[in-house]
């Protein structure tokens, strides 16, 4: 990602991945479902429930074979599910780009 001027940190479970958000202060997170320890069901569930980053953009990617239900319980908190049966590289950066840039124009328009 370091052609499209992205940074990103990374994460072995879902507990890291909770201490990063509250170190890193990201945009936006891509967010696996199946992580040891604690998978993305229980990290997005304890995003919501913060204060600080119930609003947070995340996209989840999974190789796990989603039930009707789990897709809608994922786009519900989430907004974005790609399930990996292939590379999806592409469908990923037009995602954080379109993220980006309503991020800029959200924060163009409180600075106006």
């Amino acid at each position: 990602m370091k052609e499209n001027d992205i940074s990103y940190r990374t994460a072995v479970n879902g507990a890291e991945a909770l201490k990063l958000i509250e170190e890193e202060k990201p945009d936006l997170m891509i967010l696996d479902i199946m992580m040891p320890h604690m998978d993305g069901f229980a990290v997005l569930e304890q995003l919501k429930k913060s204060k600080e980053h119930k609003d947070l953009p995340v996209i989840i990617v999974t190789a796990k074979n989603l039930t009707n239900k789990e897709k809608s319980y994922l786009r519900d908190r989430a907004g974005f599910v790609i399930e990996k049966s292939g590379t999806h590289i592409e469908k990923i950066m037009e995602i954080l780009s379109n993220k980006i840039k309503e991020n800029a124009s959200n924060d163009q328009n409180i600075n106006n």
